[in-house]
């Protein structure tokens, strides 16, 4: 597998100009997956590679053991839908069946950015983005730049959610630290209106954000609206009061911009572009991308305990394909 640095780059997404407070609402509940919160800091219940883990790894391995579409799941991908759903057995079969799916629906594994030009430039569009940069409570950060969007005829829904896939498939991969405690999401409207946002594109962003809710092993503990635009300013505080508490508490509006980030996002792990002094090079994601998706349809997969797993607090290694 060709290497690839640890900084991670961009993608495609498309949002709504305009919505409703039951539009809102409904949108912050896609978002944040409310039945995974937990207060401040989420702990780990097993230690990453530990015993205990690999013997709730093992149980669900027997519980699994007839059922086909189990069985087409890597280890490493059975083992992050265990960490992404605390190791609840039941909820984890449930999200690896609709994990599995999904990739199926979407043609994971046979469009690639190698062999579909298609796929390949709506990646570069660069509207999502996962950057290796972490928030104050060490989570990592996912950003979607809407200016960045193109028109929503430009490209399929299809291409949007493969896309946005690689960026967060290639993320779990070289820190699995991801499927346990999460990631928090910026969404930037800054500059909509210099973009080449092309009016939004609803039905896309309903799908992406069921797709991040239901089937795929990542947990979006908190989303921050920057510099949002008046309807989402004026629609939200009223859609707030239909949200449980922890919704509330996670999704925030920074009306002013990129210099209220820093409560959360200290300025050296904020995006250069967003006032910080954050360094990224989206080419280096894209090789590691690429790297990823040479190995589909092949015998090599990620190694589920790979030592990167078990660094909790410090930057891990790449991940080992095995």
């Amino acid at each position: 597998m060709e290497e690839a640095t640890d900084k991670i780059g961009q993608l495609t997404l498309n949002a709504e100009q305009s919505a409703t407070a039951e539009e809102v609402a409904a949108f912050a509940e896609m978002t944040v997956a409310e039945a995974d919160i937990d207060p401040e800091f989420d702990p780990l219940i097993h230690e990453y590679g530990s015993s205990e883990e690999k013997a709730a790894f093992a149980e669900l391995q027997k519980l699994g053991a007839d059922q086909a579409t189990f069985q087409r799941c890597k280890p490493f991908w059975q083992l992050a839908c265990l960490r992404a759903r605390k190791y609840r057995l039941d909820r984890t079969l449930k999200l690896i069946d609709n994990y599995m799916n999904w990739r199926d629906t979407y043609h994971v594994e046979t469009k690639t950015v190698a062999n579909d030009p298609e796929f390949d430039a709506c990646m570069h569009d660069g509207v999502v983005a996962a950057e290796g940069n972490m928030d104050r409570k060490g989570r990592y950060v996912v950003a979607v730049r809407i200016r960045r969007a193109s028109p929503k005829e430009r490209f399929t829904i299809e291409d949007k959610l493969r896309s946005t896939h690689a960026v967060l498939e290639q993320l779990l991969i070289k820190h699995p630290i991801v499927q346990a405690r999460g990631v928090v999401m910026i969404v930037d409207f800054s500059d909509i209106d210099k973009g080449k946002h092309g009016g939004g594109d609803r039905n896309f962003t309903k799908q992406l954000f069921d797709s991040l809710n239901n089937n795929l092993p990542l947990r979006i503990l908190g989303q921050y609206l920057v510099s949002p635009p008046w309807f989402i300013r004026w629609f939200l505080p009223i859609a707030k009061l239909f949200m449980k508490k922890k919704l509330q508490e996670r999704t925030q509006l920074f009306s002013h911009g990129y210099s209220q980030l820093e409560r959360c996002i200290a300025n050296d792990q904020l995006a250069e572009d967003m006032g910080g002094t954050h360094k990224f090079d989206m080419e280096d994601q894209f090789a590691y991308i690429r790297a990823v998706q040479a190995c589909y349809g092949a015998d090599k997969h990620p190694d589920p305990f790979h030592s990167s797993n078990k660094q909790a607090s410090k930057p891990e290694p790449k991940t080992a394909f095995v």
